[in-house]
């Protein structure tokens, strides 16, 4: 226990403090004390008062005493400590907790990061050790680090490009004749299953009836768990949930889903009993029997009272699962003694509030938690399964889970096999961003325009810098000019940030112009244009004049600034430059505030960053609020502890100068 506590660096800084403190108590409280012990001679003598004397004469020997033991108590605890544990780790880790020790224990910890992803090559592995860079506090450490990040994600990118997802570029999947696909109803103790388990709840199987339809083609398998609205053995929940969806899916215009689906109805609340768990291992036999499933594709989905059930049947079924995707659950439970589990298996989440977000941010997987901020609880499913973010006919959860598979009619240009190519919008909104990888070869790319290629970037952040300056740190005024003056040199340039749902910036720490902006990145296991949706351009621009704002947040100004929500102002009009306007799916900052109408900059969805004017009857009809954001520029925000991106500047919302890049001169 001692040596887990002294490799981490965390709980080691702690306990520098404290060996810290001691050593100053130690000092300073026998100085006191006999300081005091003098103070009471000096006033006795002076007042004559023999009393007064005597009784300070009678304090003379506890007080040395006092003194001597608080100096000495602590060097005894560590001499007994030693003599009783000599080979002890706690030596090493106590006695002489030194800043060096400290960081030379984060530098620890970051080499066992990067060991752990070289070994696995898995972007879980390396988004992980990228996010703990911030913790290293030697500039040439902290480069040689970035260093070999850089080389292990080219190496997983190759890794990923050179392994084919099929022969032909997804044209296996293509054979398959999906319009024979259907659900097909077994009530309680019947059907199939029953070669498998003799007690089997009702379940559902979407799939061809005649096996001749797969033409030889061996599917992935999606099991399905529903919520509590569905609890019960009756077989009629086919319009809610996945079954809706799936019976809806040639309206939304996207490729057939190119998987065999099971779905077991539990009639009571949770999944983890034995007969719900011996059901679903049933049924995984039979699909792999019946349609020669792919024993290394088989996820496990589920939404609500699913979603949780997601978390804990996987528990029990480890080995089972190539990835898991949980639909608004999981909001209480804890990774406990699965975090390594949780932590590397490929997972994706959706929900239509932060309090579903918990389960992932204790996995250390919180990048992979994407949130529909004003989606119904009952709509994820829907939302989820059918957003097609770069239109290109393809669901991104789909694409996500089989990559060039699931790339259907392109290849076969058959019109049996549903609908042709579409779009769902989502125009405006902004999503979570995700690290899973596709499994495959990219989807066509769009068409780049690299920042590096079509700006003068330096020039561009001593401009950044040099506005901020003018204006001052931590300002209303720094904000809005490195918002306008972003738009307007870029403009010079005829360039212009692309909108990514989800695009945030990493490399860096989000100082300045990203260099990747503009050039095709994965994404939600989709080639896109990297670049910036509306939360993070917002926390981009604060970030540029100090002021940090929690990444994690998604539109929930409230929460930002205070527990109560008070700063939200009574009146739309009331909003002033550098404070915010939100609302579910959007998020802007004031540039300016005209009487009638707002100057904000926003990353719009209709494709880039801009300076836009937004009337106050247009927001209200829209649903927006604006916030007063007072507590962020004086730091007396409620939740300043919290805020910061990464947590480096503990208590305060205003970033140290001595974290600001070179180029603004401090």
């Amino acid at each position: 226990m001692i040596l887990g506590i002294c490799e981490e660096p965390s709980i080691l800084n702690v306990m520098r403090l404290i060996v810290l403190l001691i050593k100053i108590l130690r000092v300073a409280v026998p100085i006191i004390l006999i300081i005091v012990m003098m103070l009471r001679f000096a006033s006795a003598m002076t007042k004559h008062d023999d009393a007064a004397l005597t009784k300070a004469m009678k304090s003379v020997v506890p007080n040395i005493i006092a003194a001597v033991l608080i100096f000495l108590v602590p060097s005894f605890v560590d001499i007994v400590a030693k003599i009783s544990m000599p080979n002890s780790d706690y030596t090493k880790c106590i006695s002489d907790v030194s800043l060096e020790k400290v960081n030379q224990a984060y530098n620890n910890k970051m080499d066992k990061l990067i060991s752990d992803a070289e070994s696995s090559l898995e972007y879980s592995d390396y988004t992980s050790a990228y996010a703990y860079l911030q913790n290293i506090k030697d500039a040439e450490k902290k480069q040689e680090y970035v260093t070999k990040l850089d080389t292990i994600k080219k190496l997983i990118d190759a890794q990923h490009q050179t392994t084919p997802s099929t022969p032909s570029g997804g044209s296996e999947y293509a054979k398959v004749n999906y319009s024979n696909f259907k659900w097909t109803t077994y009530k309680q103790k019947t059907g199939p299953l029953l070669e498998y388990y003799d007690n089997p709840v009702t379940y559902f199987v979407y799939g061809p009836e005649n096996v001749s339809d797969l033409n030889g083609v061996s599917l992935p398998l999606i099991v399905w768990l529903h919520g509590r609205g569905e609890i019960g053995t009756s077989g009629g929940i086919l319009g809610s949930g996945l079954f809706k969806v799936v019976n809806d899916w040639s309206k939304y215009n996207l490729d057939p889903i190119p998987a065999i689906i099971v779905a077991p109805q539990t009639p009571e609340q949770g999944w983890s009993n034995s007969r719900n768990i011996n059901t679903i291992k049933a049924l995984i036999s039979y699909a792999k029997d019946k349609y020669k499933i792919n024993s290394n594709d088989i996820t496990l989905m589920g939404h609500s009272m699913g979603g949780n059930g997601v978390i804990t049947v996987s528990r029990q079924m480890k080995d089972t699962y190539s990835a898991l995707v949980i639909m608004s659950g999981g909001s209480n439970t804890k990774v406990g003694n699965d975090a390594d589990y949780f932590s590397k298996i490929k997972m994706r989440g959706f929900a239509e509030n932060n309090d579903y977000k918990y389960f992932f941010t204790s996995a250390q997987r919180e990048n992979d938690f994407v949130l529909y901020n004003g989606t119904s609880h009952g709509g994820i499913p829907q939302k989820a399964m059918t957003e097609d973010t770069n239109k290109d006919g393809i669901s991104d959860l789909i694409y996500w889970l089989y990559g060039d598979k699931a790339k259907i009619k392109q290849s076969s240009q058959s019109e049996s096999q549903g609908g042709s190519s579409g779009s769902s919008s989502s125009s405006g909104s902004s999503g979570s961003s995700g690290s899973g990888s596709s499994g495959g070869s990219s989807s066509p790319a769009p068409t780049a325009k690299p920042i590096t290629k079509s700006v003068d970037i330096n020039a561009v952040n001593s401009a950044l810098a040099a506005t901020v300056k003018s204006h001052g740190l931590y300002t209303r005024g720094a904000v809005v000019s490195v918002a306008t003056t972003l738009v307007s040199k870029l403009d010079s340039y005829n360039y212009y940030i692309p909108y990514q749902l989800g695009g945030m910036y990493h490399r860096g720490n989000a100082w300045g112009l990203n260099p990747d902006w503009g050039t095709v990145i994965e994404h939600n296991g989709k080639m896109v244009l990297s670049g910036l949706d509306c939360r993070n351009f917002v926390i981009w621009t604060f970030k540029q004049a100090g002021l940090s704002l929690k990444r994690g947040l998604m539109y929930d100004t409230e929460a930002m600034i205070t527990k109560r929500g008070d700063n939200k102002y009574s009146d739309i009009s009331m909003g002033k430059p550098g404070d915010t306007i939100d609302a579910p799916g959007h998020l802007m900052l004031i540039v300016k505030n005209n009487g009638s109408s707002y100057t904000v900059a926003e990353s719009n969805g209709v494709g880039r960053v801009r300076i836009f004017d937004w009337t106050y009857d247009k927001l209200k009809a829209d649903g927006y609020n604006v916030y007063n954001m007072d507590g962020i520029y004086n730091n007396t925000a409620a939740l300043c502890p919290m805020v910061a991106a990464d947590r480096p500047y503990s208590g305060s919302c205003h970033i140290p100068k001595s974290e600001f890049p070179a180029y603004y001169g401090f």
